[in-house]
């Protein structure tokens, strides 16, 4: 997976633009079939598809996305369409959206080929499929949190004692420098009495209760 970087000419304080300049046949590089869109707090992150003036894919492209440019919910396999537009210079084709909806994508590009072996007449062809991913924005504490971050430690409820004792135990965690915990699970455990052995998945495991009067049914 490779982290598309802006230019210093398209950030300002309010929008930074990510560019990926497509292949002949509307392909992304063989080294960013799939690309990394890492926001920040501070800016609107948009990303930008460019074809070069001559490339093929350059005559009549459109954008499919899967990314709801419409601002509707994601749908894996509804596919929403973009033209893409000359850019100022005239010196090829651009297609840009705003991408501030964390998740993985897929897109393609469609164009216009006419083949002169077939007397001229124009086909469709599409580019391969090609992915990006944008990244969530995490905070803490009301601040922003990168994604690389974060400080993760697993925790098993079973050897955590009843659910009194958690206050004092997870502190410990936070004191070593530790920013978020995954528990494994807390249900009623199985014969092995594994965390992952689980007897009942709707129900807590009792011991977590064993010091309050009136525990949870």
């Amino acid at each position: 997976m490779s982290t598309l970087r802006p230019t210093t000419s398209e950030s300002s304080a309010k929008l930074t633009v990510w560019t990926l300049t497509l292949e002949n046949d509307g392909s992304a590089p063989k080294d960013k079939l799939f690309i990394r869109i890492k926001p920040d707090d501070k800016r609107v992150n948009a990303i930008r598809f460019c074809i070069p003036a001559g490339y093929s894919a350059s005559s009549s492209p459109v954008l499919y996305t899967n990314y709801p440019l419409d601002g509707s919910e994601y749908q894996r396999s509804r596919f929403h369409k973009k033209s893409f537009r000359q850019d100022e210079e005239g010196s090829g084709m651009i297609c840009e959206f705003l991408a501030t909806r964390p998740g993985p994508y897929q897109y393609y590009v469609e164009y216009s080929e006419v083949s002169s072996a077939n007397g001229g007449i124009r086909t469709t062809r599409a580019s391969p499929v090609s992915y990006f991913l944008v990244d969530p924005i995490l905070s803490q504490n009301g601040r922003w949190l990168p994604l690389d971050g974060i400080v993760m430690q697993s925790i098993g409820p079973k050897w955590l004692g009843p659910l009194s004792s958690w206050k004092q135990q997870l502190s410990q965690s936070a004191c070593l420098g530790y920013n978020m915990l995954h528990f494994m699970p807390l249900q009623q455990r199985g014969s092995s009495n594994s965390p992952y052995s689980i007897y009942d998945q709707l129900a807590l495991a009792d011991e977590l209760f064993v010091d309050m009067p009136n525990p949870p049914a």
